[in-house]
């Protein structure tokens, strides 16, 4: 059976909810695995995922496991600042999911302190002013991207600016032969 939501979708193949059910629940079953908690490569990505197909297919059922996996994503996290491992991914996802109001949670209450670790982490690279430490800076500042948090926006903005002015030096060098 296909969904009423399959017609949304914008490209040629429509897929059968069962099979992107199984696909759902293969992740699901494989979640305990999965050691990291971020986004690229951990749990908080599997949840993004969970959620987004709990929401095109009408699964309340899926959307409470789902549930269930971010809860223990963010109680069991080690402290890790990382987007791909840790706090950054997590939090980018579930800003992401209550943008397209799939979550409902009380952020401040929840975040606040992993917010101002990120702050620092990313003043600290900053102050580095090294490339690889940039790139860094702008993995952990992705969060603040959507300007929840104007201090996170104004490091972000400041670190996509020095990290534009590095590689700029660095293709100038490049072209010059130096």
């Amino acid at each position: 059976m296909i969904s009423k939501k399959d017609t949304q979708i914008s490209f040629p193949l429509a897929i059968p909810d069962t099979t992107i059910l199984e696909y759902a629940n293969y992740l699901l079953l494989n979640a305990s695995a999965v050691e990291d908690t971020g986004l690229a490569l951990g749990k908080a990505g599997i949840c993004l995922a969970l959620f987004e197909v709990a929401d095109l297919l009408e699964q309340e059922d899926l959307k409470e496991r789902a549930t269930r996996l971010l809860g223990d994503c963010i109680l069991l996290s080690a402290p890790n600042l990382s987007f791909k491992t840790g706090w950054a991914g997590i939090i980018y996802a579930v800003r992401y999911l209550q943008h397209r109001r799939l979550l409902e949670i009380e952020f401040e209450e929840i975040f606040h302190e992993y917010e101002v670790a990120l702050l620092a982490s990313i003043k600290g690279l900053i102050q580095q002013d090294e490339r690889e430490g940039l790139l860094e800076a702008i993995s952990l500042g992705i969060p603040f991207a959507d300007g929840h948090n104007p201090e996170g926006e104004k490091l972000l903005k400041l670190t996509l600016e020095k990290c534009f002015i590095c590689y700029k030096q660095l293709w100038k060098e490049i072209v010059d032969g130096s």
